[in-house]
């Protein structure tokens, strides 16, 4: 038996659907799928995603420990030391930083990333591929000391490759400036 509330609850629910003129409310069974940033994570395994999470920690200390070095414009013995401490193959970043050096060219500030997601980590976690959509306009290139102009005015996409050492840590194997809007 019902008690006297539920009844009058019913009661009133119909006297309320008369009393409405609208149509009633329809569900509709579609679901919209928003992808997320982190989308991409579903690809990858737990070990995969830990060295990715190793590898872009390594990869933002790097970056934030470089600036001083171009921010100098200036090859240096601790400069040098430092790229040998990063990069498998050192020359690459020790060449342009004593090609910015004999063009009197500076760097300060850094890109801004704007995303970052995983585009390759090999099965034993010991590569990882990052793509990143950053902000070239947050650093000022000068040359002479005039703020020389960005070729970028807009995101670009870059491609970060680090791997593994025979002691387990991240280096970089690559990190050309992108030229692809993102």
């Amino acid at each position: 038996m019902l008690g006297p509330a539920v009844a009058l609850g019913a009661c009133q629910e119909d006297s309320e659907r008369e009393a409405d003129p609208s149509p009633p409310a329809t569900s509709s069974t579609t679901t919209a799928t928003v992808p997320t940033e982190d989308a991409w994570r579903d690809e990858f395994t737990a070990d995969q995603l830990a060295a990715y999470d190793g590898a872009i920690a390594a990869f933002e200390t790097y970056e934030q420990q470089e600036t001083s070095y171009w921010a100098a414009g200036v090859s240096t013995p601790e400069a040098s030391e430092f790229f040998a401490r990063w990069w498998f193959v050192p020359n690459v970043p020790e060449n342009l930083l004593a090609t910015y050096e004999s063009a009197d060219v500076t760097v300060e500030g850094r890109v801004t990333v704007l995303e970052s997601r995983a585009e390759l980590i090999d099965d034993d976690a010991s590569e990882v591929d990052i793509v990143q959509c950053v902000d070239p306009t947050t650093r000022v290139v000068r040359q002479g000391g005039t703020p020389a102009p960005d070729a970028a005015t807009a995101p670009i996409e870059r491609t970060v490759q680090l791997a593994r050492d025979d002691e387990g840590r991240w280096r970089l194997r690559s990190l050309p400036e992108g030229d692809q809007p993102c």
